[in-house]
């Protein structure tokens, strides 16, 4: 089965089987064609995609830094009221941090999914962060740091704090009150016996 990564032999082949039927089209056509058949809006697009994925274009802002989608993290009251609400109402599943969160109200940070969504709701409320937030997985937690302190800005530069999951994160607030906690994992035990060993 081929993927978008075989586009141009396929818009090759699809423009030598409409010539067999006496269809006339270019093969800029033919490209256009096969980039919307894989849900891409053009076929610029999708060529950006596959010299990305294909190592022929790495965009500057992306060497040593990568990101997975942002999750968005939604500020709760009580646990037990979450639960009838993304679980009973919206169908979501309570995936780890259950267990923190099994009598109900005790402050707790879960995970809910459904169909390949992911959310975090957060009871702690220990940053005192009061907009809303995204978490964006990453690696190259301490590039990324370098780049946004190297840059002659308005906006104070951001530091990076160990957390006691093995996992350090670096919290950025926009000029309208989001944040977007930038979060790197560590191999198992290091970013907290390293926060320890600060205090």
């Amino acid at each position: 089965m081929r993927t978008y990564l075989q586009s141009k032999a396929m818009a090759k082949s699809l423009r030598e089987s409409l010539a067999a039927k006496n269809v006339a089209l270019s093969h800029s056509e033919c490209l256009e064609i096969v980039a919307k058949q894989f849900g891409f809006g053009e076929w610029n697009t999708l060529a950006a995609k596959i010299d990305t994925h294909t190592g022929s274009h790495v965009p500057r802002e992306s060497r040593g830094v990568e990101m997975q989608q942002p999750i968005p993290v939604l500020r709760i009251g009580a646990v037990r009221q979450a639960k009838e609400f993304y679980a009973d109402y919206l169908g979501f599943e309570f995936g780890w941090g259950e267990t923190d969160a099994a009598d109900g109200d005790q402050p707790a940070y879960v995970q809910i999914l459904r169909s390949g969504v992911e959310i975090h709701l957060d009871q702690y409320q220990h940053d005192g962060l009061a907009g809303t937030v995204a978490l964006i997985r990453m690696s190259g937690l301490d590039a990324l740091q370098r780049e946004l302190s190297s840059k002659h800005s308005r906006f104070e530069p951001p530091q990076i704090s160990y957390t006691p999951y093995d996992s350090r994160v670096m919290v950025v607030k926009d000029p309208f009150g989001n944040y977007l906690r930038f979060w790197e994992n560590n191999p198992p035990g290091v970013a907290w016996e390293e926060s320890k060993a600060r205090e």
